[in-house]
């Protein structure tokens, strides 16, 4: 049996493709005769454009003072101070806090509440630990946000605890490492330790 072979087999594909292409590209032209659509003079609704002068930065909420954000946490339902003791798990690494322990990295913390800071004969604290005075709940609460910032030259590398009411029940924990525990502030006071 012969084979015939088609000379012009190559042109008809390339024809083909063409008039495909043709036929795509005309019928894209005939749906915009038909439906021609135009943009509008004036929008269907305005979108406000961005105010330059506005600040973008995220704004953080605001809390209330500390005497009163320790009152809201340790009247939740009694768990303030074990929430506090949970936060606390953060701080383990460098300090204890049970009466008479040894320190860690960091100060043994039992008693800290409303007493001179830089005490523990045992402990070498940074050179400026003496302009503290008194760990009034107020110093403590600014120190736990951020220690570097409170304290210039600090030796202690933690970052801080940022969160205002999660501070406020570390605070409550650390004021129950007392046998005698520091009254909570009220009206502003500082919880009765000197400025």
């Amino acid at each position: 049996m012969k084979h015939n072979k088609d000379p012009l087999i190559l042109n008809k594909i390339v024809a083909s493709l063409l008039v495909g292409g043709l036929v795509i590209m005309g019928s894209g032209y005939l749906v915009d005769i038909l439906y021609h659509t135009s943009i509008p003079e004036k929008p269907a609704y305005f979108i406000e454009p961005l105010d330059t002068n506005q600040t973008t930065a995220k704004q953080e909420p605001e809390f209330p003072p500390l005497n009163e954000r320790l009152r809201v946490v340790s009247s939740l339902d009694g768990d303030s101070i074990k929430r506090g003791k949970v936060l606390f798990k953060k701080c383990k690494s460098c300090h204890t806090t049970n009466k008479g322990g040894k320190n860690g990295v960091g100060p043994n913390l039992w008693n800290v509440v409303a007493h001179e800071a830089g005490q523990k004969q045992s402990f070498k604290y940074s050179r400026n630990i003496s302009e503290v005075g008194d760990w009034s709940f107020d110093k403590l609460d600014k120190f736990i946000e951020k220690p570097s910032a409170f304290l210039k030259g600090t030796k202690m590398s933690f970052a801080g605890i940022k969160h205002p009411m999660q501070r406020a029940s570390v605070l409550l924990y650390l004021n129950s490492l007392s046998d005698t525990p520091a009254p909570l502030p009220v009206d502003g006071s500082d919880g009765g330790a000197d400025k």
